[in-house]
């Protein structure tokens, strides 16, 4: 057997990087490393120690630690240099290793270790190989790179027609307040209107009560002077219709003139 994983953790046992050359649980490799920080205190001139299943090799590096984990019957001396390479990896792409900047190029350091680590063996490369593997394009990551542009640029078009369809609907409800105000202050305008045309009407309607009363009160005095006129002239009538008195014998007799 040979390397099974490349792992760094700080000193609390936290890891921060790990990549398996072989099948390990997540469960697994945090096992092995609460075991590396049990057995660490006791390396104080070795890079190196073993535990039940595996052998670790490590270099300390502040307060972190670059691992490689691998089986107890591995070529140490082989192990080693895949250790040192993949430090002067780490080195060259991060400057200060930190645990931000190992997060920050996790992606390259991986790519670079799967260059020096196949298969838990390593592959007969140097540094300056590494860089130019990967400073190359691959077809995957075109590919990739592709459909990420492609997602943004979507993305950016939804946003875009949200934002056109969010001010379209602004508008409106703007444009719809605006008539029912408008709409509120002609109701407000055409009832002010109706109650002067009513009061308008009544007025007039009482003027109008008013003519017809007067009318009334001219023509009742007037048949009033008719009747009384009329009640004269029947008078005079009746009194000139009186019968004469008549005298005895029902003939009023004239003294016979004497002509001759």
């Amino acid at each position: 057997m040979a390397a099974l994983s490349v792992v760094i953790c700080n000193k609390k046992s936290r890891i921060i990087f790990a990549r398996q050359f072989f099948n390990i649980t997540r469960m697994d490799l945090e096992e092995y490393i609460v075991q590396f920080s049990r057995g660490v205190d006791t390396c104080k001139e070795i890079t190196h120690f073993e535990s039940d299943k595996v052998r670790y090799i490590f270099i300390p590096i502040e307060s972190l630690y670059l691992i490689l984990i691998t089986t107890k019957n591995s070529n140490i001396i082989e192990d080693t240099e895949i250790l040192k390479l993949i430090y002067r990896l780490i080195q060259d792409l991060c400057g200060a290793i930190t645990q931000e900047s190992i997060i920050n190029n996790a992606f390259e350091i991986m790519l670079g270790i799967d260059d020096i680590v196949s298969l838990g063996y390593r592959n007969s490369v140097n540094l300056g190989q590494i860089k130019q593997y990967l400073q190359m394009e691959s077809i995957e990551e075109l590919e990739f790179k592709r459909k990420k542009r492609e997602q943004e640029e979507k993305v950016k078009k939804e946003l875009a027609e949200k934002g056109r369809e969010f001010d379209k609907q602004r508008r409106e409800k703007k444009f719809n307040n605006n008539s029912i105000s408008s709409s509120s202050f002609n109701f407000e305008e055409d009832k002010i209107e109706s109650k002067e045309n009513d009061n308008k009407e009544n007025k007039e309607l009482v003027i109008g009560k008013k003519k017809n009363k007067k009318k009334e009160e001219e023509d009742n005095e007037e048949n009033k002077n008719e009747k009384e006129s009329g009640k004269d002239n029947d008078e005079e009538e009746k009194a000139d219709t009186k019968p004469k008195k008549k005298g005895k014998g029902g003939l009023k007799l004239t003294k016979r003139k004497n002509f001759g």
